[in-house]
Formats: structure tokens, C-alpha cells, sequence
């Protein structure tokens, strides 16, 4: 583990400690779901994502889930993270669990480390709508491939998403959107919401639940933004750049790949707007700011990548998928009409 000057943690879990991994090489990732936050029942269309291979180890916990510990610890064997359906066979996460950090990120923390080589794991990635990634028996749903945007900068192009195997019919996706500039537009509640698969606290996995934290205070989403917090007797910052959000305490490892929604339809049509990736934390792992990036300036990339998994699924795209930059409806006419 990295000395303790390092606050900023990356979702993805590796263990119930902190540790170094083969796909964050050099950075601290603790497992950990939303900081304190209940258990959701609600919004299946957040799923755990593990990459690597499945627990066949009693010791470690239930054959068959995505226990165990993670890369980097001797017997380690995968990386949890959180996920969004974002239509019948496509996740959105975060792309740094399946992307080395070149360079590290630094000490202290800014903005400029990069997303390196590929990690995709011999034992494949697998995603579940089941309520936890290492209890209850959940079931795995395989990943075909991974699809990333263009852009290899670690602070605001960490986003990715996941084509499955095949399409999930029994689970609502989430719904998208790519418009919302929080930069220009801030929430009309200044509130966000989160449903993540982290742990409880830093040093309690809470089982990897699916949790959900609503009425996060919005911060911002557009330079110039710093945000400040205490750490080990000093005063720390980490300047917020165009296309990143940052918003209240509440993400632990785990939550990385979270979907950051609008809290104002939280309760009506949930609306994702960004993914969670970074948790500034004091010390003693306690959360301090959450940080994610902003869907909107990845909005072509988003949209194209939507439309093609709508292809291979045979079912047509959504529309928010469909609509052009430019406010005309795109629909392709060559995908199927939706499933029921």
C-alpha cells in the first residue's frame, strides 16, 4: 500500500484492505460501498461489475462470486467495481479498472496521469444485476467487449462501456443523459444522487450491496474549481477541470463506475450525467469529495457506441442514443424495433 500521503482512491475494490493493482499500478484502492449509505432495492439497473476470475477458494467466501482478494495481494484474483445499464446490453463504468495508470498519480494528487495499456483479464469481465457481487449467489452475465473513448486523459476521459454477451430484459436501464452540462447548468436542487457497490466504511465491505446515497451537495463542473480538504495537519487541493463533476463526500472503493444522477428525478426517471471515479479522502480513509466525469462532452462517442450495441442486440437503440448532436433525431432505421 502507498504511504498515506496519497488521499485520492480509485473505485475499483481489490480486498478488504487498501492495495496496489495491476490495473492502477501505484495508486491506493480500498474496497469500500457509498460511505454509510442504505441499501437500495430499487434500481437493479446499477450492477457490480468483476473482472478477473470467480471465487473457487471457500476460504476466501461464497464459490462462485467475485470474492476474495484482489490483484496485487498474494492469492489475489480480481477487481470490483460499479456499473450502470444504460440499455439492454450496454454498461457504463469507469475505465480505469481495466487500465494501467501511466504515469501514477502523484503525490499530492493532480490531474496528470494518463490511462495506459489494456488489462483485460484471462478469466474474462462478467457484470450482475444480482443485489451483490460476493453474497446471496450472484449471477454473471459476460462481458464481449470493452469500448473507450478516444481521449487518454486520467481525469476526465476515465469512462467505459461494457457490451454483454446478451441482451437483459428483466431490468430497466437507467436512462441517459448526454445534454446536461452541469458546468453551465448546476441542478436546480444542487443535489446529486449515486447507487454504487462499494463498501460502508473503510475498513467494512457492508457485504458490496447495492447502496444508494441521494441529496449530495453539487460542487461544480467547470474550471475554475479547486477543492480543498484537511489532510495529516495540512491543507490539500485538487483543481476541478472542464468536464469533471465534483459533489459531496460519500464514494469509497467500489463505487468507482457509479452512475452520478440528477437527484431532482431521482424518484421518477433516474438520469445519469456522469460516473463517479474519484474519492478524496482524509487520512484515516474517511470520505471527503467525490469526483466524476461529465457525460455530455462524450456525448458523440457515447451515442455511436449505443447505437452499434443496439445492432448486436437486435433491439432499437434508445433515444437518447438516437438524437443528434445538433437536436435532430437520428434513428437508425437499421435496428429492430424495442423488445417488450
Amino acid at each position: 500500500m502507498l504511504g498515506k500521503s496519497l488521499l485520492v482512491f480509485f473505485a475499483a475494490a481489490l480486498g478488504a484492505a487498501g492495495c496496489s493493482d495491476g490495473a492502477g499500478e501505484g495508486t491506493a484502492v480500498q474496497t469500500s460501498p457509498l460511505y454509510n449509505a442504505p441499501i437500495d432495492t430499487d434500481h437493479p439497473f446499477d450492477v457490480g461489475v468483476c473482472a478477473g476470475r470467480l471465487n473457487t477458494d471457500p476460504k476466501y467466501g461464497e464459490i462462485g462470486s467475485c470474492a476474495g482478494p484482489g490483484l496485487g495481494v498474494p492469492g489475489g484474483f480480481n477487481i470490483r467495481a460499479s456499473g450502470t445499464l444504460v440499455a439492454p446490453n450496454l454498461v457504463l463504468t469507469a475505465r480505469h479498472a481495466f487500465r494501467k495508470l501511466e504515469p501514477p498519480p502523484p503525490t499530492p494528487f493532480d490531474c496528470s496521469y494518463g490511462l495506459g495499456a489494456m488489462w483485460f483479464p484471462e478469466d474474462g469481465i462478467r457484470i450482475t444485476t444480482t443485489h451483490s457481487t460476493i453474497v446471496d449467489q450472484p449471477t454473471w452475465i459476460k462481458v464481449e467487449k470493452i469500448i473507450e473513448p478516444a481521449g487518454n486523459f486520467g481525469c476526465t476521459d476515465d469512462l467505459a462501456l461494457l457490451q454483454l454477451d446478451h441482451d437483459i430484459w428483466d431490468v430497466e436501464p437507467a436512462w441517459v443523459d448526454l445534454r446536461h452540462d452541469l458546468g453551465t447548468s448546476p441542478p436546480r436542487d444542487g443535489k446529486l444522487a449515486v447507487v454504487g457497490r462499494g463498501a460502508v466504511a473503510p475498513t467494512d465491505l457492508g457485504g458490496l450491496l447495492r447502496r444508494y446515497q441521494r441529496d449530495m451537495s453539487f460542487t461544480c463542473a467547470k474550471a475554475p474549481c479547486e477543492l480543498r480538504y484537511p489532510f495529516d495537519g495540512q491543507t490539500l487541493s485538487l483543481q476541478i477541470r472542464d468536464g469533471m463533476i465534483a459533489f459531496g463526500a460519500g464514494l469509497l472503493g467500489g463505487d468507482s463506475g457509479s452512475g452520478v444522477l440528477l437527484n431532482e428525478s431521482f424518484d421518477t426517471r433516474p438520469t445519469v450525467v456522469g460516473v463517479s471515479t474519484i474519492s478524496l479522502r482524509t487520512e484515516k480513509g474517511f470520505p471527503v469529495h467525490s469526483v466524476g466525469i461529465a457525460l455530455h462532452p462524450h456525448r458523440e462517442w457515447i451515442a455511436r457506441a449505443a447505437r452499434e450495441a443496439a445492432r448486436a442486440g437486435h433491439y432499437r437503440a434508445p433515444r437518447w442514443a438516437r438524437d443528434c448532436a445538433d437536436g435532430t433525431d437520428g434513428t437508425d432505421e437499421t435496428a429492430l424495433d424495442d423488445r417488450p
